[in-house]
């Protein structure tokens, strides 16, 4: 390969780097991500307190956010747990957010797929939050999800949220000859969605990791004033735009 055409890929990634960092990662990207998200934290939360009451417990929540800071308003022993917060470029990190520190455990979930490289701590929780994350990784989902079950207390709670990915919408753009789910990033740093999961599926992964079910949900976290959402949400739940589920452990 020429040096010139070197130059020219060199110079086209960046640009490209810079107007997706613009669209995903910017100031204003992040303020609208916040606004974007306000219900699905709220939900979220609603969640958390329905299956897990005590204020004294121990709580990881996967990914620091402003959602972190409102877990915190309900849990006096909240821990993180993801990437570096320095380097973590996700879209959920905002100066808006006004976040605290918290105990933090650096541990990227894609290498989840090597035990040996788990983490080594001899904190449980009694309830870790798993909210849309598994579809940002590259990895099968069992492998984050044996490593955050290993977490939890005998009695503990894993709460996953994540998109359904067969939403009344993506359907329809189905029907046009449109693909629903976004392409792969050139930001690794802030990867988008790789696999979004039905609540079928969701159900067998935890299934096959010696889970049991304490609850499945499909709930619209977005869009709460379309019309069209609040007569689908009621005659067919598997339109909804995301799905909760609760694990236990059975082992």
């Amino acid at each position: 390969m020429d040096d010139d055409f070197q130059k020219y890929a060199r110079e086209t990634i960046r640009e490209l780097r810079c107007l997706e960092w613009e669209r995903t990662s910017s100031d204003e990207s992040k303020h609208q991500y916040l606004l974007d998200h306000k219900y699905r934290f709220e939900k979220t939360l609603s969640f958390c307190k329905q299956f897990v009451l005590d204020n004294q417990a121990k709580v990881l929540d996967v990914g620091q956010s402003y959602f972190t800071t409102l877990l915190a308003g309900e849990y006096q022993n909240v821990w993180t747990i993801g990437l570096d917060p320095i380097i973590d470029k996700g879209g959920h990190r905002s100066p808006f957010t006004g976040e605290r520190k918290f105990p933090h455990i650096t541990f990227d979930l894609n290498n989840a797929k090597i035990i040996e490289h788990w983490p080594q701590i001899s904190e449980r929780f009694d309830l870790i939050v798993y909210a849309e994350t598994i579809e940002h990784l590259t990895i099968a989902p069992e492998y984050s999800i044996l490593f955050l079950s290993s977490l939890l207390t005998s009695t503990g709670v894993l709460l996953v949220t994540t998109p359904n990915a067969v939403t009344f919408s993506k359907r329809v753009k189905f029907l046009f000859s449109k693909n629903p789910f976004e392409q792969i990033r050139l930001l690794s740093e802030n990867p988008g969605h790789y696999r979004e999961y039905t609540l079928d599926e969701l159900v067998e992964i935890g299934t096959r990791c010696k889970l049991s079910i304490m609850h499945t949900q499909t709930i619209n976290f977005y869009n709460q004033n379309s019309f069209l959402k609040k007569i689908l949400k009621n005659i067919t739940p598997s339109f909804r735009d995301t799905l909760v589920v609760g694990f236990m452990k059975t082992l």
